[in-house]
C-alpha cells in the first residue's frame, strides 16, 4: 500500500511539472485578455491525464473561480460532438445514406437548383451554400429554415469547399426527417444518455445557467451564435452546452473505434469512414476536421491522421489517433466582445501538450547579441519555466560551418564567446532533456562590421515548432547583399533601446503569422516605427496577421487611422486566395513572379493578408488573382521614411534567386 501510495504521489508531481508549459501558455492568454476563463483535458489511452480548470468567469475582481464543471457554449463544436454524432448513429443503423441527395430526405430543400446536392457535400462542406444566414428580425424556427431551403447555390457542387453553417443545420434537419423528432431529443437518446452525460445539453436549464460561462452580450446559458439563437437554440451548427469531462467521453469513444466502457455504440468502420479523408483537395473527413496538413489549429504537432473541431467562442476539440491522444480545450473567448483571437493560442497549447506527453523541451529564445571589440555576449530566455531542461548547446557558425560549441546551464541567461572575425556569424541555441533536443532558438545572424542593416524579431508565436520558423533571419540575411553590415534583434527588446532603430539605415521587421495585437505591433512598437519613419528611415514590414490584426480583428479607431495615415495600407481579406506573387507593371516589382508560403518554401502559411494601398502607397506586388499583397510608400511620415508592406511573411517567397531579387528591389528603391 505504502509503495503504491508514493507511486501515485511521483505520477501527480510528474505530471504537475511535466504540464508546466501547458499551464504557462493557456494562463498567459488570460493575461493578456484574450479570454477570462477555460477549461483543459487530456486523454490517453483511454484515461485522463490532466483535467485543470483556469481563471474565472469573467474579468471582474470578485467573479466566481472556473471550475471543471464549468459549462461552456461550445458554437460550433456542435457541428461534431452533437449533429455528427446523430448522423454517424442513423448512417451505422442503414437509415441514412450519405450518398443521396438531400432532397432525397427534404424534397423543399431541392429548391433553386440545389437537387443534386448530395448528405455527404453537406458534411464535406463542398454543397455549394454559402457560409451563412443572417435571421431577419421577427423571423420564426420555421421562416428561418424555409429561407435556407430557399437559397440558390453559391458555387458549384463539389468543385471546392466553403465552410458553412447552413451545411450542418441541413444535416439536422435530414435527421429531423428521418426519426421524426427534434435532433436535440435524438441526440439525448442516442448518445448522452448512453454516455451517462449529464451536463451535455441544448438550452440549459434555469438552474444550471450560472454555471454556464458567459458570452458577449451578457450572454449566459443561451447561445452566442444569432442564426442558433433563431432557432431556439435547437441548432445543428452551434447551440450545445458541455464540459471538457462530458466531452472527453465522446472523444474517448471515437478514438476507442464507436466503443467505450464494453458498450458499442458506432461500427468501427463507421467512425473509420467519418474521419477519414475523402478529397484530397479538401482537407475534411465527414463532419469532421482533418489535420492533413498540419496546419490546423491543434499545430504541427499532431499527427496529420487527427481530427476534430473549433468553435467560435473559444473552443476545440481534437483526437491524434496515431497517439491514442485527445485534448479539449474550452474558453469564452468571446467575453466581454468579440475582438480577441485565440487561434495561435489553441496551436501553442496542443503544441505544449504533446511536447509534456513526449518530454520535449521547451524551445529558447535568444534575446540580444552585444558586442565588444573581442567578444559576443549573448542575452537569452531559456525558457525553463515551460518545461525540464537538462542543459543548453549554444553554436556559432561562419559559411564554413560550426567555429565553436559551448555547453551552457540553462539557469544562465547568458553566455559570452570569442569575437574572432567580423565575417558572417550565424549563432542558435538549443534546449536539451536527457533524451530529446527542442527546436533551436530564433537563429541571431551578424555580418560585417557595420551596422547597416537590423533585422527585427518579431516572430513570437512559436506555434508551428516543427516548422523552422527560427531560420527567417538566416534566410532574409542571405538575401540581403553581402555589400550591407546585418545585424539582429528580439522585438521584446526595443522596449528597452527606444533609440535603436534610428541607429540603421534599414530595418526588416518580420512578425510572421502572429496573430494577437500583443504579439504583431503593440502600442509601443507602432510608436517606435512611426519615430523611425518621420526620421527618414527605411522599413520594410511583413507578415500574415500585420494588416488584418490592426484593419479587421482589433477594428479600433486608433489601428484604422495608423493603417491608413502611417503603413498607408487598407485591410481587404484575411486570406489572400493564391500563392503566387508577380510584381505590378511600372514599379520596382515589374518582372517579378514566384510562389510563397507553400510547402516548398521556409514554411506555409494558412491566412495571407490581401491588401490594397491608401494614401501616399502604392501597390507594387499582387497576389496571382489581381488582390494586393506589397504596397510601397515614399514619405510615410511627415514626408519622410519609405516603407514596403507585405501581407505575407517575406521569408516565404521560395526560392533564393527569387528572395534575393525580391530585397535586391526593395534596396534600390531605397536607395534610389
Amino acid at each position: 500500500m505504502r509503495t503504491l501510495l508514493l507511486f501515485l504521489i511521483a505520477s501527480c508531481a510528474f505530471l504537475a511539472q511535466t504540464f508546466t508549459g501547458v499551464d504557462y501558455q493557456i494562463n498567459k492568454a488570460i493575461k493578456d485578455k484574450i479570454y477570462p476563463g477555460a477549461t483543459l483535458i487530456v486523454g490517453k489511452d483511454g484515461k485522463v491525464v490532466y483535467h485543470k480548470a483556469y481563471g474565472n468567469f469573467t474579468y471582474d475582481e470578485n467573479s466566481p473561480k472556473v471550475d471543471t464543471n464549468s459549462i461552456f457554449d461550445l458554437a460550433s463544436v456542435t457541428k461534431v460532438m452533437a449533429t455528427t454524432q446523430c448522423v454517424m448513429h442513423l448512417y451505422d443503423k442503414g437509415k441514412l445514406d450519405i450518398e443521396k441527395p438531400v432532397a432525397y430526405y427534404l424534397p423543399e430543400f431541392a429548391a433553386n437548383g440545389k437537387d443534386s446536392v448530395k448528405v455527404k457535400n453537406l458534411l464535406m462542406h463542398t454543397s455549394g451554400l454559402r457560409s451563412y444566414y443572417s435571421p431577419q428580425e421577427g423571423q420564426t424556427r420555421e421562416d428561418v429554415l424555409e429561407a435556407i431551403y430557399n437559397l440558390p447555390l453559391s458555387y458549384k457542387t463539389g468543385s471546392k469547399m466553403v465552410y458553412s453553417c447552413l451545411n450542418l443545420i441541413t444535416s439536422m434537419r435530414v435527421v429531423e426527417e428521418i426519426t421524426g423528432m427534434l435532433m436535440a431529443d435524438y441526440y439525448k437518446k442516442v448518445i448522452t444518455k448512453p454516455l451517462g452525460l449529464t451536463r451535455t445539453m441544448f438550452n440549459p436549464p434555469e438552474e444550471l445557467k450560472e454555471e454556464c460561462m458567459p458570452t458577449e452580450g451578457g450572454l449566459q446559458g443561451v447561445v452566442h451564435d444569432p442564426l442558433a439563437r433563431s432557432l431556439e437554440g435547437l441548432s445543428g451548427n452551434a447551440g450545445l452546452f458541455s464540459t471538457t469531462h462530458d466531452l472527453s467521453r465522446i472523444l474517448t469513444l471515437m478514438l476507442n473505434k464507436g466503443k467505450i466502457n464494453g458498450k458499442r455504440i458506432f461500427k468501427e468502420s463507421t467512425v473509420n469512414e467519418f474521419t477519414r479523408i475523402h478529397d484530397p483537395k479538401v482537407s475534411r473527413g465527414l463532419g469532421w476536421d482533418i489535420n492533413q496538413h498540419g496546419d490546423k489549429t491543434c499545430g504541427p504537432l499532431f499527427s496529420r491522421t487527427s481530427f476534430g473541431h473549433n468553435g467560435y467562442t473559444g473552443t476545440s476539440i481534437w483526437c491524434d489517433p496515431v497517439r491514442d491522444l485527445y485534448v479539449v480545450f474550452l474558453t469564452n473567448r468571446v467575453y466581454p466582445d468579440d475582438n480577441a483571437s485565440i487561434g495561435g493560442v489553441r496551436r501553442v497549447v496542443h503544441d505544449a501538450v504533446i511536447m509534456a506527453m513526449e518530454n520535449i523541451p521547451p524551445q529558447p529564445e535568444i534575446i540580444e547579441v552585444k558586442e565588444t571589440d573581442d567578444s559576443l555576449e549573448v542575452v537569452w530566455n531559456p525558457r525553463t519555466y515551460l518545461g525540464m531542461v537538462e542543459r543548453a548547446v549554444l553554436t556559432v557558425s561562419d559559411e564554413n560551418g560550426v567555429v565553436q560549441r559551448i555547453d551552457i546551464s540553462p539557469l544562465q541567461k547568458s553566455v559570452n564567446i570569442f569575437k574572432n572575425r567580423n565575417d558572417y556569424k550565424l549563432i542558435k541555441i538549443e534546449n536539451q532533456a536527457v533524451k530529446n533536443t527542442s527546436v533551436a532558438a530564433n537563429k541571431f545572424v551578424l555580418r560585417g562590421d557595420d551596422n547597416e542593416v537590423l533585422l527585427v524579431d518579431g516572430i513570437d508565436n512559436n506555434s508551428s515548432s516543427t516548422k523552422p520558423y527560427n531560420d527567417a533571419l538566416r534566410v532574409v540575411a542571405d538575401a540581403i547583399d553581402n555589400q550591407y553590415g546585418v545585424r539582429t534583434i528580439s522585438n521584446d527588446l526595443l522596449a528597452e533601446k527606444t533609440d535603436l532603430l534610428k541607429k540603421y539605415k534599414y530595418v526588416v521587421w518580420m512578425v510572421s503569422e502572429d496573430n494577437s495585437l500583443q504579439e504583431t505591433l503593440n502600442e509601443q512598437e507602432r510608436e517606435l516605427v512611426k519615430e523611425y519613419l518621420k526620421s527618414g528611415g527605411n522599413l520594410v514590414l511583413s507578415g500574415s496577421e500585420l494588416v488584418w490584426t490592426l484593419g479587421k480583428n482589433h477594428s479600433f479607431t486608433e489601428g484604422l487611422d495608423y493603417l491608413r495615415n502611417v503603413l498607408h495600407v487598407e485591410y481587404i481579406a484575411d486570406k489572400s486566395g493564391s500563392m503566387e506573387l508577380k510584381g505590378v507593371k511600372d514599379t520596382p516589382f515589374e518582372g517579378v513572379a514566384c510562389n510563397y508560403a507553400s510547402s516548398e518554401s521556409l514554411y506555409e502559411v494558412g491566412y495571407p493578408d490581401a491588401i490594397a494601398a491608401a494614401g501616399k502607397g502604392s501597390l507594387v506586388l499582387e497576389y496571382a488573382n489581381g488582390r494586393g499583397a506589397g504596397v510601397m510608400v515614399d514619405g510615410a511620415v511627415e514626408n519622410n521614411g519609405k516603407l514596403f508592406v507585405f501581407g505575407f511573411p517575406i521569408e516565404t517567397v521560395e526560392g533564393k534567386d527569387n528572395l534575393k531579387k525580391v530585397f535586391c528591389n526593395i534596396f534600390e528603391a531605397f536607395n534610389d
